[in-house]
């Protein structure tokens, strides 16, 4: 036991001078540094943590306002084709809801120096509501359901990308971990 506190009592014996006590802050000041950049550094990772979780949440709300419309949508060409002026009014009405959910996506995709990246999902998926779109109009009933089905599990499984990618699901808070878990469609 002497041995281990052998370097402290040279360090602190009274004999010594100024220069041990200079020696022994210099020490503790190397110490006192290396909690900070510990502390600091945690910060920063904390706040990266943060900022994907955010852009995370960005996408969810951009993704949630495509589904929504996008179900009723098809759920209207799955009754019937429209023929009076104010089922073709409600039909359109939804496609441009759908389109303008759309359009925000890929233009908040295009903007946002992201973290997280779907821009090219996002383009992709747009391009097949287009097409689906064009073909819904004089499909039949169950084929237009058919078709949209597929659709939206895709949409859907951009929304749990969107999750993964931006870290929310392994969020280390067990309360907010399963709120996230509640906003997984």
């Amino acid at each position: 036991m002497k041995r281990i506190l052998l370097p402290v009592h040279y360090l602190f014996a009274p004999s010594r001078g100024p220069g041990t006590v200079f020696l022994g802050g210099l020490v503790l000041l190397t110490l006192l540094c290396s909690v900070t950049y510990g502390y600091l550094d945690n910060l920063a990772e904390q706040t990266r943590r943060t900022e994907r979780e955010l852009c995370g949440l960005t996408y969810i709300g951009y993704i949630r306002a495509i589904v929504e419309p996008l179900q009723e949508y098809r759920g209207l060409l799955s009754m019937h084709v429209p023929t009076t002026p104010a089922e073709l009014d409600l039909h359109r009405r939804r496609a441009a809801k759908v389109e303008a959910a759309f359009d925000a996506l890929q233009a908040h995709a295009d903007d946002e120096e992201t973290i997280v990246d779907l821009g090219a999902e996002v383009a992709e998926l747009h391009r097949e509501w287009e097409r689906l779109q064009a073909a819904g109009e004089g499909a039949g009933s169950g084929t237009a359901f058919d078709a949209f089905t597929p659709h939206i599990g895709r949409l859907i499984a951009l929304h749990r990308s969107a999750i993964n990618l931006s870290g929310l699901d392994l969020d280390p808070v067990g309360g907010t971990y399963h709120l996230i878990q509640i906003l997984d469609l």
